[in-house]
């Protein structure tokens, strides 16, 4: 056994929305992201085209390609300073 491991008697997984609801986190980093750009990110547009795959959610709201690049460096310090609170049950 590995004894990094050995005294680990519970392992939990959050599957999203569970514990932390992210969505809302990535639609609030989008929104601001957007409008950083001089873009509108409507709610509505976002989650009909929701994918895991930023590219394709940027293609359907109409950014530029030449503004990819920017939204991405924004969306990841955005997402990763946003305050992740547990949902209460």
């Amino acid at each position: 056994m590995d004894p990094r491991t050995e005294n680990v008697t519970t392992l939990l997984f959050d599957w999203d929305g569970t514990i932390v609801d992210s969505a809302q986190l990535g639609l609030t980093a989008f929104q601001k992201s957007f409008r950083s750009l001089g873009f509108e990110s409507p709610q509505a547009i976002y989650e009909a085209v929701y994918s895991p795959n930023w590219y394709s959610i940027y293609e359907a709201m109409g950014l530029p390609k030449e503004k990819w690049a920017p939204h991405d460096t924004f969306l990841k310090s955005e997402r990763g300073t946003a305050c992740r609170t547990p949902l209460q049950s």
